[in-house]
């Protein structure tokens, strides 16, 4: 017996997106989701690293002014 046309697409469209669908839920979109935490990651790396370097330096321009008191 041969399918009916509507049949045989809704097969070959169910071949396709149920795989596709897999992929995009288990590979794809963790990814996707992850990106504004890694975003959120590296922007406080970054104000932690120029709270560093400013914490440095205001400690080396204490010590230097502390050393050079008469």
């Amino acid at each position: 017996m041969i399918l009916p046309i509507s049949v045989s697409k809704r097969i070959v469209v169910g071949l396709v997106v149920v795989p596709v669908a897999f992929v995009w839920i288990w590979l794809i979109y963790p990814a996707v989701a992850a990106i504004p935490g890694i975003a959120v990651c590296m922007v406080t790396v970054a104000v932690s690293r120029r709270r560093a370097r400013r914490d440095t330096a205001d400690a080396r321009e204490e010590v230097a002014y502390t050393t050079n008191l008469p």
